[in-house]
């Protein structure tokens, strides 16, 4: 019966109990816990093991005396020390020594740990024989055998092993340790294991394995020979034919450590020879030893295959090594001038001749076990192989001669290499993932694939692999396809470094392979389909002469295989991937061949391509059949009529199967009432349909409008062909908009039916005088049909918002292949058809106001347009952008908007002005109400996780659900401030800033200057910072008037010139406070900037321009304001401000940001600081942000004069407009505006 001591353990392992009660589960662990606090515990847990018949307290007393011995030893008394070592001995020979009463192995494992914890601070010091006492005990039994090996496992993993972390102190006690051991111990214990082993071999087999084990851990520190001795080599080879697998697998374990020991490179070879072992390894070319055929196990999770495949790789490379250091040091000695005695070159070819010899008898053996089907046992021998050619490449690269086997080993390794890889059976790999491109690369998404038998018949077959474009999410691949592709890119890297030292051997051996599978009508599609890759692969980088479709051996092959249609399983998969792949990396010889473009053509358009069953296959054809055409578009103008007629119906299938079919279907936007969680659950979905919207298929497209574009078609064929092609895409965006038309008039049509319906039964109701004989209005009579019909609209509905998208796609990419001088210049009807799908894109926004993927694919489609219609798409662009600005949007779309509008700055330049004042109001204000007063202008929470998980926090308060939002938010935030800061950019750029002064209200400019103002001064990043610098000298260039020469580096270098008539009276000074003051001194000196970096120092570069340019217009006030107020407000040295404002008068800009940048480094303590910790624009005391009226917080409170400084610059007649809501007058005038450019 238990005690409570036994019965608290048994509770706290909640065993042989049944249901206990959790209080009562801490009272027995707080128990416990006073038992292991007691001083003399460990008396207590060396007593009750011996006696309790509960493994659980038996472990529970193991586990506490570790602890207490950890901690505590070192402070008992000899007495008590004495009897602990004199229990765990006990233990070790009464309990783990006895068949009837044999404690379980955890229990054993756990007594060997704990007297290694004994011999930590016993060894060698107080108990010097530990080793001697526990030899002597061997013979006792079995049992105490299992645990001296149990033994110095432990003192392995607990003291002795550096594979271990370790402290300091650890490594310190595992080298004196070990140290002990070779002085006293260490040889005892190796001849024991050898008689240990003798002895167990045929009686016990396992323990005879366990020793070995053991030793394999010490072999790597003890003395060589203590285990390479005659005696010991000899049993270990002799246990190479042991039957017993786990026995063979310790000794080929212990083998390998023998070879792979750390010595001098003669020594290593001089060992490997009387190791006597090569001469067995050599008889394994036919196969390895019996025991290991059928994939038994030698110890561990690995067969014993894998470890005689590692022996011998082991052996080979270390043989290599050897050979590789002894010929290093020859050539370093020469290199260096000395020269080699006789002594030494003897010595030198002696083992030069030894490691050949031996590496010729390792050899076959190594290529035999690299050809092998199992990749456990030709895995091993990749590494050595890839060191072996890597050899052979150095000789190759200093003109020195191979050996003369070299090149026989090459072609055995080329056949290894064809063999080892190809993809394992069908059965092996699973049937989930898409078919990868050629030489282990990767094809597009699918989702079923077909492939031909070798007997002909087209049966299912799995798909492995991905192309870049497609998530690995999607794809589906299983870690073991994934492991295949990995091993196959590592073969093909050995066949590339075959191929760059012997590229004939290697083109013929290709050659042969493509022979042998061509001429073999059931030759398996793995056969075919490595054969064509190898081809793949040897073309990256082959030298120039062999790809001459006259004379290039490699052209041969690759011409041969483009004009062969009838290649074995070639509509496999994988073998169609991989040959469309191959004649897109040959397709230069196309040029030179064209004779064989008909054929090559052909496997694009028939079912070894487009028309594949495989979706992956037939869209990773669209892809490369887009290579093709942008390279030979010339070469294809004579097929042209007949490329067209067979693409026809994949140009219909593609436009008309968008991936996704319901894409933002709800017209009207968002209903009101979402939450925070919603929208931010909206964005993810709407992100996840984005990446899913990457369709490969619409690459034909893109090859249709290479094709059509070419200046040298006919005028008349070109235009009719343009228009087929367009005509069905505009129409099929017209059908869904009639679509949703129909639908919005039907769900109104709908709404008072049903109204009227209600009234009628009312009325039927109150008035039962009429009779039963009067019809329901509920009973129709063709409610089955109307359902029907209702079904088919609601499903037409669904399906127009991915219709219209696919299209707008289409229609962009058929414009990549027309040059703009063609549709604008020369044949300005084209362009006209295209600038007719801007007019139906712009109706589409109207339908779909809120779609973010339409917006997405509209503003894209604009992207194009502008590209190939230049100035003749400037009248269309009103509707265009009055339809993308009608809506609120959220920042990412914003920042698309304003991305769009960068690119028609930097295209139109000032014949965009008229519509940029219309329509940069309405710009500023969408910016202002989505940065609104919240938001942080020094773009800190979008720049740090640290201050984006403070705005997530923040944001949980209020609204939980959106807290998860909140960090994608702030990114977005800051996309948009930059994309607003660039797009301020191109306005000042490109000579249009006084669009800034034209455009109403007067509250969007003092919003412009607050967030520029904010951005020089405190951005986290310095290359925004920069941008706003820029923008602001523009601004002084050109409202401030010309001091003396324009504005740029010169003008700002120049002496200060009197004052000229300001463009913008006031400006001046506004210029000296917020970008001369703020910016430039200001934010510079306490920004915590990190002069280390280039971009702070481009930034101190243009504050330094800057800097001078404010001089230039304001003359001497300005250098003596910051001599009086600035500089000492922030704590300059006297003697250093003098030096600042001396450079600012004087010196050069270059020189001037060095003074800046040494009293950034002053300031900072002389130690430069990171970005990050912007200080408060100075005289301000909240941040400079807009509110939802365009105020920022600065122009309500300016650092000097209030309101009035602020205002004082800006034209009279609308300083003093009040704007509560300008936004909406500003969206009124775009209409007004727009309607008149």
């Amino acid at each position: 019966m238990a005690d409570d001591f036994e019965r608290a353990v048994l509770i706290c392992f909640n065993l042989g109990l049944g249901n206990v009660d959790a209080r009562l589960k801490d009272q027995a662990g707080s128990f416990l816990v006073e038992v292991k606090a007691s001083p003399d515990v460990w008396r207590l847990c060396t007593e009750r093991f011996s006696v309790t018949q509960y493994s659980e307290v038996k472990f529970w007393c193991l586990q506490t005396l570790n602890e207490v011995i950890r901690a505590r030893y070192s402070s008992f008394d000899e007495e008590a020390r004495t009897l602990i070592k004199t229990a765990l001995m006990t233990w070790l020979q009464r309990d783990c020594n006895t068949s009837m009463a044999l404690l379980p192995p955890f229990l054993r494992n756990k007594i060997a740990q704990t007297l290694v914890r004994v011999l930590q601070h016993e060894f060698p010091a107080q108990w010097p024989t530990f080793f001697q006492d526990l030899l002597g005990i061997l013979p006792q039994g079995e049992g105490v055998v299992d645990m001296f090996c149990r033994i110095l496992v432990a003192i392995d993993e607990d003291i002795v092993s550096l594979d271990i972390p370790r402290s300091q102190e650890e490594s310190k006690l595992s080298m004196h340790v070990k140290d002990s051991m070779r002085e006293g111990s260490i040889e005892a214990v190796a001849a024991a294991w050898g008689e240990l082993v003798n002895r167990y071999k045929i009686q016990n087999p396992g323990l005879a394995a366990s020793v070995l084990m053991a030793m394999q851990r010490y072999i790597s520190w003890v003395d060589i020979g203590l285990v390479a001795n005659e005696q010991f080599v000899a049993l270990l080879n002799s246990l190479l034919d042991a039957e017993s697998p786990m026995l063979c697998g310790a000794a080929t374990d212990c083998l390998m450590e023998i070879v792979a020991k750390r010595m001098d490179a003669v020594q290593k070879l001089q060992l490997v020879q009387a190791m006597n072992i090569v001469p067995r390894v050599s008889t394994w070319v036919h196969g390895f030893p019996k025991v290991a055929v059928d994939g038994a196990t030698g110890g561990g999770d690995e067969t014993l295959s894998s470890k005689f495949a590692r022996l011998l790789a082991t052996l080979a490379t270390e043989v290599m090594e050897a050979l590789k250091r002894v010929e290093n040091g020859i050539i370093s000695f020469s290199a260096m001038g000395f020269d080699v005695g006789d002594e030494a070159a003897v010595e030198a070819n002696g083992a030069a001749a030894l490691a050949a010899s031996l590496m010729a008898a390792l050899f076959p053996p190594v290529l035999a076990a690299f050809m092998s089907e199992d990749e456990e046992v030709s895995g091993p021998l990749l590494p050595f192989l890839v060191a072996y050619v890597a050899r052979l490449k150095a000789l190759h690269k200093r003109n020195q001669s191979l050996p003369a086997d070299a090149l026989q080993h090459v072609r055995a390794i080329l056949e290894g290499i064809a063999r080892t890889a190809q993809y394992p059976s069908d059965e092996g790999m699973g049937s989930s993932s898409s078919p990868p491109a050629a030489g282990g690369g990767s094809s597009s998404n699918g989702t079923g694939s077909m492939h031909s038998h070798p007997d002909g018949s087209v049966r299912s077959a799995p798909q492995y692999g991905t192309h870049p474009g497609q998530s690995e999410s999607a794809s589906g691949r299983t870690e073991e396809q994934e492991e295949v592709e990995e091993r196959r890119r590592e073969l093909f890297v050995l066949f590339r470094n075959i191929g760059k030292i012997a590229f004939p051997e290697t083109v013929a051996f290709v050659g042969a392979v493509l022979q042998s599978v061509s001429s073999k009508p059931n030759s398996r599609f793995q056969e075919v389909e490595v054969a064509v890759a190898l081809l793949y692969e040897l073309g990256e980088g082959a030298p120039e002469d062999s790809l001459k479709a006259e004379g290039g051996a490699l052209a041969q092959l690759a011409l041969a295989l483009m004009s062969q249609a009838s290649l074995p399983c070639c509509r496999h998969p994988l073998v169609a991937l991989t040959v469309l792949e191959c004649h897109v990396r040959y397709l230069k010889l196309l040029q030179q061949a064209p004779q064989v473009l008909p054929s090559v053509i052909a496997a694009f358009l028939d079912d070894r391509g487009l028309r594949h069953p495989s979706e992956a296959v037939s869209t990773r054809s669209c892809y490369l059949l887009s290579r093709l055409v942008k390279a030979l578009k010339q070469n294809l103008r004579p097929f042209l009529p007949s490329l067209l007629h067979s693409l026809r119906p994949h140009l219909e299938l593609v436009a008309t199967t968008p991936l996704l079919s319901n894409i933002d279907s709800n017209p009207s936007g968002t209903a009101s009432g979402v939450g925070v969680r919603d929208a931010a659950q909206g964005r993810a979905t709407a992100a996840a349909a984005a990446n899913a919207l990457v369709d490969d298929r619409l690459y034909i497209f893109e090859s249709v409008g290479l094709l059509l574009g070419q200046d040298e078609l006919d005028p008349t064929e070109q235009q009719a062909a343009l228009q087929s092609l367009l005509e069905p895409l505009l129409q099929q965006v017209e059908r869904c908009l009639l679509t949703m038309a129909s639908a919005s008039s039907s769900a109104s049509s709908d709404l008072s039916s049903s109204q009227n319906s209600a009234k009628t039964v009312s009325n039927s109701n109150s008035s039962v005088s009429r009779g039963p004989s009067s019809p329901s209005p509920l009973q129709h009579p063709n409610a089955s049909t109307s359902a029907a019909a209702a079904a088919s609209a609601a499903v037409a509905v669904l399906a127009a918002p991915g219709l219209v998208l696919q299209a707008l796609e289409c229609v962009s990419r058929l414009s990549k292949g027309f040059r703009q001088d063609l549709l604008t210049r020369a044949r300005p009807a084209l362009g006209g058809m295209f600038a007719k799908s801007l007019e139906v894109g712009v109706r589409v926004l109207g339908t779909w106001p809120s779609s973010r993927m339409l917006r997405v694919r509209f503003i894209s489609l604009l992207h194009r347009l502008v590209e190939c219609l230049g100035l003749s798409l400037l009248p269309c662009l009103p509707p265009a952008l009055e339809v993308l600005l009608q809506t609120q949007v959220d920042c990412t779309d914003m920042a698309d908007v304003l991305s769009l509008m960068n690119q028609l700055l930097q295209r139109y330049k000032d014949a965009l002005q008229p519509l940029l004042e219309a329509i940069l109001p309405v710009l500023i204000g969408r910016v202002h109400v989505l940065l609104d007063s919240s938001w942080d202008w020094s773009g800190k929470s979008a720049a740090t996780p640290v201050a984006a998980a403070a705005a997530a926090a923040a944001v949980a308060e209020s609204s939980p659900g959106a807290a998860s939002a909140s960090l994608e938010e702030c990114r977005e935030h800051g996309e948009l401030q930059r994309a607003y800061y660039l797009l301020l950019h191109g306005i000042a750029h490109n000579a249009l800033s006084h669009s800034l002064l034209k455009a109403p209200p007067a509250a969007a400019l003092e919003a412009v200057m607050a967030a520029l103002t904010r951005g020089a001064a405190t951005h986290v990043d310095v290359s925004v910072r920069r941008t706003c610098v820029q923008v602001f000298e523009r601004l002084i260039a050109d409202w401030c008037g010309d001091a003396g020469g324009g504005g740029g580096a010169a003008a700002a270098a120049a002496p200060a010139a009197p004052p000229v008539a300001e463009t913008v009276p006031g400006f001046r000074r506004f210029a000296m406070e917020h970008l001369g003051e703020q910016a430039c001194i200001v934010g510079v000196l306490r920004g915590g900037l990190d002069v280390r970096d280039a971009g702070t120092m481009a930034l101190l570069g243009e504050a330094s321009s800057a800097l001078k340019l404010v001089y230039r217009q304001c003359g001497e006030a300005f250098p003596a304001h910051l001599a009086a107020a600035v500089l000492p407000s922030l704590g300059v040295p006297p003697q250093v401000a003098a030096q600042l404002v001396a450079a600012l008068q004087t010196a050069s800009v270059k020189e001037l940001r060095e003074c800046l940048r040494e009293a950034v480094v002053l300031l900072q303590g002389g130690a430069p600081g990171r970005n990050g910790e912007s200080p408060p624009v100075l005289g301000t005391n909240r941040p400079v942000a807009c509110g939802e009226g365009g105020r920022s917080g600065e122009a309500e409170q300016g650092p000097r004069g209030g309101v009035k400084a602020e205002r004082a610059w800006l034209p009279a007649s609308r300083a003093a407009a009040p704007t509560p809501s300008w936004l909406s007058v500003a969206l009124q005038g775009l209409r007004l505006a727009t309607s008149s450019v």
